[in-house]
């Protein structure tokens, strides 16, 4: 017969097996194979056949728990029958030596989603040199409340991850991360501290651009949601000042409602008089039912190329009517010329008129 055990750990139960062969003439019946083990449980240790055929060979399966680090003796007893009723027991011993149980579990968290959807991602990095079981994940926060999650178990060497939903009263959140777990015949813990911000919706107006089109300026841009939760009746309107008049068609601008890290562009129009520099915008908007209130001073420097451009081509236009100015007025003598020519024969009577 032969005994093989697989790795073990104290407090962590492991597996082996025993391998009969039958090498008699004949074969044997009744067999039972009984492993023990010094300072060992056994939580398997038994298995009865009713033959071994000559040449025949039989595996039995058996569980076992080393109670503490260090060698140990596995001995293997093989009782069986041959002939007329003739009872025989075979012995054997192994000595195994036991690792001491290590407990190395991480826990990493990462914040995500976005307004009231926020939560925590946290991975269960198992370091330990036996499997987690019963694994239990939690977090407690002051002013947050998290969902609980119940884990498969957790092989040597792997990592799995959950995610916590939450539910939070503040921008802010302190938050302990628990993991409770079965580790050999002991109940163990790890934890972690993190935080969980979010961030309410805030609207910035990017991307600006001024094009003057005649007597008023086109202001273009996006409102730039740069907060975690998204703002609801977005509104850009042209503030009405002493230099500064809203203009048509687009006096205001209804965005409407603007998501977490998002943008929606718009364009407004404005009049000015006198020395102006820049054209004050007001944006509106509610975020959680609180409505709130910006004021943006769009500077003209931000004056497009194209508004530039467009002056610039008009410019260029006077330039070449003034410059054709001659060529005009010599077409204009020289047609009175050949009208004059024209009245001329036609008075002395020419009926044929060639020009």
């Amino acid at each position: 017969m032969d005994l093989t055990a697989n790795d073990s750990v104290a407090g962590v139960e492991s597996t082996g097996e025993v391998t009969v062969a039958n090498g008699l003439d004949s074969q044997i019946t009744n067999v039972e194979i009984v492993v023990e083990g010094d300072d060992i449980e056994m939580t398997q240790s038994r298995t009865v056949a009713s033959s071994i055929s000559q040449n025949g060979s039989m595996t039995a399966p058996f569980r076992f728990r080393p109670e503490s680090s260090g060698e140990h003796k596995l001995t293997t007893t093989v009782s069986y029958t041959v002939g007329d009723d003739i009872t025989r027991t075979t012995t054997q011993t192994k000595v195994i030596d036991s690792d001491p149980l290590r407990n190395s579990v991480e826990l990493d968290t990462t914040a995500v989603g976005s307004g009231t959807d926020r939560a925590l991602r946290v991975a269960v990095s198992n370091g330990a040199n036996a499997p987690l079981s019963d694994v239990t994940v939690n977090a407690t926060s002051a002013n947050a409340s998290f969902q609980r999650v119940l884990l498969e178990n957790i092989s040597t060497s792997t990592t799995q991850e959950v995610r916590l939903n939450a539910t939070t009263d503040e921008p802010r959140a302190d938050v302990t991360v628990t993991a409770e777990y079965e580790l050999g015949t002991e109940t163990e813990r790890t934890t972690a501290e993190t935080t969980l911000r979010s961030v309410p919706g805030t609207i910035d107006l990017t991307g600006l651009d001024v094009i003057r089109q005649g007597g008023r300026l086109q202001i273009s841009g996006s409102a730039s949601n740069v907060g975690s939760t998204d703002a609801d009746s977005v509104l850009v309107s042209v503030a009405d000042t002493e230099n500064v008049t809203p203009a048509t068609p687009n006096r205001d601008y209804f965005v409407g409602t603007v998501p977490a890290s998002d943008f929606v562009s718009f364009d407004v129009y404005a009049r000015t008089e006198g020395n102006v520099t820049s054209v004050p915008l007001e944006v509106t908007y509610l975020v959680d039912d609180t409505r709130k209130r910006q004021t943006f001073d769009v500077n003209l420097d931000r004056m497009g190329g194209s508004a530039q451009q467009s002056e610039q081509d008009s410019d260029n236009g006077g330039g070449d009517q003034n410059s054709m100015l001659p060529v005009f007025i010599a077409g204009g003598l020289a047609l009175l010329v050949v009208v004059g020519v024209l009245v001329r024969r036609y008075r002395s009577g020419d009926d044929e008129i060639e020009v």
